[in-house]
């Protein structure tokens, strides 16, 4: 007995399609919304939206948003490396950022660190920066 109508088929095309980059603009002093922001800009505020919610913490943002960044005990050799992957891990489930390079590490106080990088965007670059 067959399951399938006949003439059907499971080879179905499937067509994958990025998010448009338009959206709200927050203003970085009031965090009061204040119109629309595209691209490079756009691309600067999901950056640090990125890294500003912690991965599975609040329910409004899907499971790959956010960051799990955690260097607190390590030495700052280990925590190096830790942060540079788990801000790489952050920030690449975006499609529309294509590299996180450039990499400087200091460490202002014992037990701080702060990490500064290039987001790499298909509308540009941004350097930003994490304290840990």
């Amino acid at each position: 007995m067959a399951t399938l109508p006949t003439g059907a088929t499971l080879g179905m095309e499937v067509t994958f399609e990025s998010y448009p980059t338009r959206t709200w603009h927050v203003d970085q002093n009031t965090w009061r919304i204040s119109g629309f922001t595209d691209e490079l800009k756009a691309m600067a505020q999901a950056v640090q939206i990125a890294l500003n919610i912690r991965r599975f913490r609040w329910q409004i943002y899907t499971p790959d948003s956010g960051h799990e960044i955690d260097a607190e005990g390590y030495s700052f050799e280990t925590a190096r490396v830790r942060l540079t992957n788990q801000i790489r891990d952050a920030l690449l489930q975006d499609d529309r950022i294509t590299d996180v390079a450039d990499f400087t590490f200091t460490a202002p106080e014992p037990g701080s660190m702060v990490a500064a990088f290039t987001v790499k965007t298909i509308f540009g670059d941004l350097r930003t920066e994490v304290t840990a």
